[in-house]
């Protein structure tokens, strides 16, 4: 959906002139309090006999190798998997944005919109921005020659769900135990240099049809304004410092190494290792060994909630954690995830001081009093 709006344009002679401006729902309008990401994306490598997603769904990861060098190429096939050790071109392509920059959530762009403050006669402080509408995807592709390298192809599952980021999860997952062999029997300089990691399309002759599939991009301008005023932010921010500065040396190095774990699950793109190291939140939190129980503990006195009920929470989180290292189970869904971040930022939060715990506390009670939700 858009909405006509109108724009003053201020021409150099000093004359204006309203113009009318088609602005997409939610792009400018400050309506929405979460980023709207868009995708680009579409085929290479495609030709009359091998047609765009006409093949199996694959996966393709090579390496250059470091001056260890083959003497003819060796080409190695199974029904599903093919690798080969080569010297010569490799072609690989991709799609990528431009004008966006990495935010701090994997494969997710934002186009930044940028802005001045202003004071008006009256000394009250504003900001004029402006919004950048660029959602530019730009393919790229490229044969570099003198390679000397190792490619892997895959086929999966004809099954295979389609979306990108799981795709390249379950090549990922599926050629590991190959190049961790690879790795250990020839020593790193075999991989050692990543040339790519693509999916797409092999056919029985192991054509490759190179699948596009773009980061996500956002729009800033999308987002309403929010001016922060100084004293709210010195007030809220001032005692949680001072606070971690007279905690105790045991406490700190708790919220420290926590605060490391949290980082990084927040850097995670695969839901498994984003899961497993926000549970490492939790154990470096309250655990002192592997019992659980401190945690338990810890709920129930935030919550202030039904011991069982919230033991059962605890262990059912803690049940998916076992499942997931153990390698009884490969995913999680996003209910899942949800839980066991919420609980770490509950859990850290209160290590701050902060007060402000009603979203984090309102949502896990729903959990803990519905056991249904998340599985087993």
């Amino acid at each position: 959906m858009a909405h006509e709006y109108h724009a003053k344009l201020h021409r150099a002679d000093g004359t204006t002139e309203d113009i009318p401006v088609t602005v997409p729902d939610g792009f400018f309008t400050g309506t929405t309090e979460e980023l709207r990401y868009y995708r680009g994306g579409g085929w290479q490598n495609t030709d009359e006999a091998h047609p765009p997603a006409g093949g199996h769904p694959a996966y393709r990861v090579a390496y250059k190798t470091l001056k260890i060098i083959p003497d003819q190429d060796i080409i190695l096939t199974w029904p599903n998997l093919r690798v080969m050790f080569g010297m010569g071109k490799l072609n690989r392509g991709g799609v990528g944005t431009p004008d966006g920059i990495p935010s701090r959530q994997p494969n997710k762009n934002v186009v930044p919109e940028y802005g001045t403050r202003v004071t008006n006669a009256g000394g009250v402080r504003w900001y004029i921005g402006c919004p950048d509408p660029r959602l530019t995807f730009a393919a790229w592709e490229e044969s570099p020659g003198g390679l000397s390298y190792i490619e892997i192809l895959y086929q999966l599952s004809d099954g295979a769900d389609s979306e990108p980021e799981k795709l390249l999860r379950a090549g990922r997952a599926a050629v590991a135990p190959l190049k961790t062999i690879l790795d250990l029997t020839f020593g790193p300089r075999l991989l050692g240099i990543p040339l790519l990691e693509e999916i797409g399309c092999v056919f029985d002759d192991w054509h490759w049809n190179r699948r596009l599939d773009s980061s996500a991009l956002a729009l800033e301008s999308q987002l309403p304004l929010v001016i922060m005023q100084s004293s709210d932010f010195t007030s809220r921010l001032v005692p949680r410092i001072e606070k971690n500065q007279r905690d105790s040396e045991t406490d700190r190095k708790r919220f420290r190494l926590a605060s490391q774990w949290y980082w990084l699950a927040d850097s995670q793109q695969d839901l498994v290792n984003k899961f497993i190291h926000y549970w490492i939140v939790l154990e470096s939190l309250e655990m002192e060994t592997s019992d659980i129980a401190p945690i338990k503990a810890r709920l129930v006195e935030l919550l202030n909630e039904d011991k069982a009920l919230c033991a059962r929470f605890v262990g059912r989180i803690y049940g998916i954690r076992c499942k997931l290292v153990h390698g009884n189970s490969d995913t999680v869904t996003n209910e899942q995830l949800d839980q066991v971040q919420t609980l770490a930022r509950l859990l850290l939060l209160s290590r701050t001081g902060e007060d402000q715990l009603d979203q984090e506390i309102r949502q896990l009670r729903e959990w803990v009093q519905n056991p249904q939700h998340g599985g087993k």
